[in-house]
């Protein structure tokens, strides 16, 4: 310890060749931090031990050469004083010191550690999804607002989609093992492949339903008309009407009559919707 004090206060003089000013400050912030690593009943034995390594630094004027120790400032060892103590010196040194001294204090539980920096690939690939340019700086507030957004909007949609998917066709084995919510909390909290894949693997089963379930709106018209209405055209039931070979006609209508009646009768809401929902189904693959 003393040689490494020593070492720093040799590099100070060498910085400034007359010890006042802001070197002189360095010096006594260079001592005054040694000092607050050792036990108070080592200090004056450092002090001694360090003077040593500057012969006649510490010389009274007078004729005398009995060295005089130095008076050292006293050291607070109230907590509260050595943060002050601590802050003013951090104000008059450099970033590298100041960071330093943070790094200090989060190790020792005493500072609130730093959250990790966004990856450049990442930001890069934000800079591509949104359009911008690869230069464009990026506000760390506004991202987090738009992902809040973005994470409600997911949430909202996985529940909404699944649900639907639910109600049409509850037996099919297209589905989802847990909520999108559950993955992407995973993947903030832990990281790691697995939690990477789980959230990939989620929103590509969204994703591929919600538009399969759009798709089919387009596609499933014609599959559900002849499903439902072929059979009751008039030219159907006319064709299939007991009586075809009676010659009298109002027979014939009678009977074409009775038939459209019974094939009617089996059109209603409910099979309406679920003849519906089995042409969805039929498009999701």
């Amino acid at each position: 310890m003393v040689e490494a004090t020593a070492a720093q206060l040799r590099a100070c003089q060498i910085n400034q060749a007359d010890s006042t000013g802001s070197d002189r400050q360095a010096m006594e912030a260079e001592v005054l931090r040694a000092l607050g690593k050792i036990v108070p009943q080592q200090r004056q034995a450092f002090l001694r031990e360090l003077m040593s390594r500057f012969p006649g630094a510490y010389d009274a004027p007078a004729a005398t050469s009995t060295p005089v120790a130095p008076v050292a400032p006293a050291v607070p060892t109230n907590p509260l004083e050595l943060a002050e103590a601590l802050i003013s010196q951090c104000a008059k040194s450099g970033p590298d010191v100041r960071r330093a001294v943070a790094d200090r204090l989060r190790a020792a539980g005493l500072a609130p550690k730093s959250p990790d920096p966004v990856d450049d690939v990442n930001l890069r690939d934000l800079r591509t999804k949104l359009r911008l340019p690869a230069d464009q700086p990026l506000d760390p507030g506004r991202l987090y607002v738009l992902l809040v957004q973005l994470v409600t909007l997911a949430e909202n949609l996985d529940k909404m989609t699944w649900d639907v998917w639910k109600e049409i066709a509850p037996q099919n084995p297209f589905g989802r093992s847990s909520e999108m919510i559950e993955s992407m909390a995973r993947f903030v909290l832990e990281g790691g492949v697995v939690a990477t894949e789980a959230v990939a693997r989620d929103r590509e089963r969204l994703g591929r339903l919600s538009a399969m379930l759009l798709y089919s709106i387009t596609r499933i018209a014609a599959p559900l008309y002849s499903a439902l209405f072929s059979g009751i055209e008039p030219t159907a039931i006319y064709a299939n009407a007991p009586g075809m070979d009676l010659p009298v006609r109002p027979q014939k209508s009678a009977n074409s009559w009775k038939e459209y009646s019974q094939r009617v009768r089996n059109i209603t809401a409910k099979t309406v919707q679920s003849e519906l929902y089995r042409k969805i189904e039929m498009h999701i693959k």
